[in-house]
């Protein structure tokens, strides 16, 4: 559990938010499976998880900034070009 949680704050510090759920699932999972006396703890990883959770959906259904945007077609478009000269 230990490693476990470590990741937890790891993704959450840099933000990787697939990975955190997943983690906070595994998580639960683990209390889950140590039985009776860590249901408590389980709930709240699994709080954790369903938390993490909407906030992904919230993050995907935000438009995004027109600048963004822009910066990542220009992205494409650099990669596509660099991608065909080979």
């Amino acid at each position: 559990m230990p490693f476990l949680r470590a990741a937890e704050i790891d993704y959450e510090h840099i933000q990787l938010h697939a990975a955190l759920e997943r983690t906070q699932y595994i998580q639960a999972v683990v209390l889950h499976n140590l039985g009776e006396d860590y249901h408590a703890q389980r709930d709240e990883a699994a709080r954790k998880r369903l938390a993490t959770a909407t906030e992904i959906v919230k993050w995907a259904t935000e438009p995004l900034d027109d600048q963004f945007k822009e910066a990542m077609d220009l992205v494409m478009e650099v990669g596509t070009l660099l991608a065909s000269r080979s």
